[in-house]
């Protein structure tokens, strides 16, 4: 086990992770993050401020996403006929629809610029659901009025 208060930079130096280094991909994506902090022992978390008892680092990437039944995010008859839908289906729909074009781009070779458009997207899109006041993102991405959120 290295020590805690070494430098990243020495860590090139360690004939265990000098291997790991030169292969080591350019992008980390969600799934390689995943992977990589599911590999985390239990007796490493401490060093992370991590508690496997209270829950494992792996566990901060989400794979799922909570949908409310529909009796929380009801549609709304409109007086011209049909009905408009909460927020939160809203935001569902377009996440599924995002996520489905993503995965189309990906399996037909998309250029990787798209497929990184989409990415981001997509991750707008579910932080949009969890909360819908969007902190931390650029006022121009920023819906004008903040939408129902899970938060």
């Amino acid at each position: 086990m290295h020590r805690v208060e070494r430098s990243v930079h020495f860590l090139a130096d360690e004939p265990e992770l000098a291997g790991a280094l030169r292969n080591a991909p350019e992008t980390v994506t969600a799934d390689i993050a995943l992977q990589l902090f599911e590999r985390i022992p239990a007796e490493d978390c401490q060093l992370i401020w991590s508690r496997p008892a209270t829950g494992h680092p792996s566990s901060i990437i989400v794979t799922h996403l909570m949908v409310p039944p529909t009796c929380i995010r009801p549609s709304v008859p409109m007086d011209t006929g049909g009905s408009n839908e909460d927020d939160l289906s809203v935001k569902l729909m377009e996440i599924v629809s995002v996520n489905n074009a993503l995965l189309s781009g990906m399996q037909q070779g998309s250029p990787p610029r798209a497929i990184a458009e989409a990415w981001d997207l997509l991750q707008m899109n579910v932080a949009a659901y969890i909360n819908g006041e969007l902190p931390g993102f650029p006022p121009a991405l920023r819906p004008r009025k903040p939408i129902r959120a899970l938060c």
